[in-house]
């Protein structure tokens, strides 16, 4: 793997960068690694999950879509369609570098927010347990309900480490019509089910909805983060990267 360097994508229209490790060729094939809520590029699953792709010969890009640098959005300012937004500002600036496959891979909300964003810049994705129905407002999952905060002006959400989301991102759960998500996302995708989890329906949800060339794997007594047994993530990893080589070296369909 190579070095990675810092790279801030500008969101147009927007005052927002996107900043990220980006490491590879515009030759390679890349893929694009979107984390879940509360989540950040470095955390283990996605920094290991990068690095066996790279080893492999993708170029990769991790990215934050909220943090400290100057030019981020914050996360209580955030929302599916602002994660959408900010990852089709980070697919097409590659596609305009000349990048001829480029793929995503993303987790729990991160799976989401692929599905919400532009299939039309991508050649391909994965999806690692995404989010399905989430709600904030209601105990779900055995979280607590989210509390506003009126001196905050956001709501907090106690997951025994607290956080603090915007108004927006908290109604937008209750109103995004979770079970049509798909319906548009037209891009070949392979869904990597967490067998044990909470979202194991929404997953084949997701799959059945999904309208263009798709593939369903469940791992037997995977939880959501998949570090439930040695060798567990390295499993994800592999159908992860499988999907990508069969996409990568797919010959053009002739046409007629």
């Amino acid at each position: 793997m190579q070095f990675e360097k810092t790279l801030a994508i500008a969101v147009p229209k927007t005052r927002f960068k996107v900043f990220g490790k980006f490491q590879g060729r515009k030759s390679q094939a890349l893929c694009i690694m979107v984390h879940g809520l509360t989540g950040n590029m470095d955390e283990s699953f996605y920094r290991l999950g990068t690095e066996y792709l790279a080893r492999r010969g993708f170029a990769t890009y991790r990215l934050n879509l909220y943090g400290w640098p100057k030019g981020s959005r914050r996360l209580p300012d955030s929302t599916l369609r602002t994660h959408a937004q900010d990852l089709n500002a980070v697919t097409a600036y590659f596609r305009r570098k000349g990048f001829k496959k480029i793929f995503v891979v993303g987790h729990s909300y991160g799976g989401a927010t692929i599905l919400l964003s532009n299939p039309k810049n991508v050649d391909g994705a994965v999806l690692w347990d995404p989010t399905h129905a989430a709600s904030f407002t209601s105990r779900k999952w055995g979280g607590k309900p989210a509390r506003f905060v009126r001196e905050l002006k956001a709501y907090l959400v106690d997951w025994g480490v607290v956080y603090l989301f915007g108004t927006a991102m908290i109604k937008e759960a209750d109103q995004l019509d979770w079970d049509q998500l798909a319906t548009n996302f037209t891009a070949p995708t392979r869904i990597i089910c967490a067998g044990s989890g909470v979202l194991k329906d929404g997953c084949k949800l997701y799959f059945e909805t999904l309208p263009g060339k798709k593939d369903l794997k469940i791992v037997p007594h995977a939880t959501h983060y998949f570090n439930d047994r040695a060798g567990m993530e390295d499993s994800v990893f592999r159908l992860t990267e499988q999907w990508f080589r069969k996409l990568a070296t797919a010959k053009p369909k002739s046409k007629r």
